[in-house]
């Protein structure tokens, strides 16, 4: 259960980074008023990143639960933190620490 949590994390992970390089991709590509609304571009072109922060979610609060109840803690903390950082490049716009 616990390495099927860190599969799906990871997973996950990548794809979000791979989402937030294409944002910045996007992002130097525009100019002026673009620019100026690309937030509102973000939200409607790449809003669809948020969907992939529900099972890193749902990871992350079984694998704290896990790491309470068995013995491989290690493994459960592991997983955990893989789910945090999906949450946080799911839910911030990580791409503009990159400019």
């Amino acid at each position: 259960m616990i390495y099927i949590i860190v599969i799906l994390s990871s997973i996950s992970l990548i794809i979000l980074i791979h989402i937030n390089i294409t944002m910045y991709q996007h992002y130097i590509r525009t100019t002026g008023k673009t620019r100026a609304l690309f937030g509102l571009s973000e939200w409607l072109v790449y809003g669809y990143r948020h969907y992939y922060g529900i099972i890193p979610i749902i990871g992350f609060i079984v694998s704290l639960f896990l790491a309470y109840k068995i013995e491989i803690r290690k493994i459960a903390l592991v997983a955990a933190l893989i789910s945090l950082v999906t949450i946080i490049f799911s839910i911030f716009s990580v791409w503009r620490l990159f400019l």
